[in-house]
């Protein structure tokens, strides 16, 4: 997520031993004052509190190996069966699990004691990998909590009563929002407002008439005042992807 100039990542730390979670969550605030950057970070005493109501909207995940009711290379297990995308970095006593990391996608592990040095080093390269990897996405300040979602999976957005539904594979999602401030970003990705109340992906467009266009087989009204920009965006678009 992008605040301004600032990028804002989100941590997650799995770790039961309080004062390594503590000394993590410290070398995070170090990094962010020599950084642009800034963390949102969530403690987990443990495993299946982690996995527990898991929404996929991890930039990072720090997770130590030895905790107790499921440890870190079983909980990492389950994680990819949720989330294939997330950053993971172990935090471990023991260099060997490194190599089990592999089966989980983990991008590395750092050593404890943990020491700023390496740690930071670790992070960048998390962060790094991040940027590299990221999609066309969206987060959304849902009201069960944030939510990321890819932007080519939005059929539409419709407004009603400064509330945003988006359409999407994954069902209907909310947010509270102003569909001109939403509509700025999307209208770089192939988004058109085809009236006041409506943000069109032109990807989905299946067909137009003199006053409505169908998406996904649902049927939208045209604006009047819309119609001229919103059919100079459509044939632009179907002209680039002919």
């Amino acid at each position: 997520m992008r605040t301004g100039e600032l990028v804002v990542y989100r941590v997650a730390i799995v770790e039961d031993d309080p004062e390594c979670a503590q000394r993590l969550c410290e070398f995070m605030t170090t990094y962010e004052q020599k950084h642009q950057v800034a963390f949102q970070t969530v403690l987990f005493p443990n495993g299946m509190a982690f996995l527990m109501d898991y929404k996929a909207d991890w930039d990072i995940v720090l997770m130590d190996i030895e905790m107790p009711h499921m440890n870190g290379m079983d909980t990492a297990r389950h994680l990819r069966e949720l989330d294939q995308d997330v950053c993971l970095i172990f935090v471990t006593q023991m260099a060997q699990y490194a190599i089990e990391g592999y089966e989980v996608r983990a991008l590395d592990f750092v050593l404890k004691p943990v020491e700023y040095g390496n740690f930071s080093i670790k992070l960048k390269k998390a962060i790094d990998y991040r940027e590299r990897t990221r999609k066309k996405e969206l987060i959304l300040n849902t009201a069960e909590g944030m939510r990321r979602i890819e932007i080519d999976d939005i059929f539409y957005v419709e407004v009603m009563n400064h509330t945003l539904i988006y359409h999407t594979r994954q069902g209907a999602l909310s947010e509270r929002g102003s569909i001109k401030e939403r509509g700025a970003v999307l209208e770089g990705y192939d988004f058109a407002r085809c009236n006041n109340s409506y943000l069109v992906n032109l990807r989905y467009v299946q067909s137009v008439t003199a006053g409505t266009v169908m998406v996904r087989d649902q049927v939208i009204p045209i604006g009047r005042t819309k119609k001229k920009e919103f059919m100079q965006r459509l044939t632009a678009y179907m002209g680039a992807n002919i």
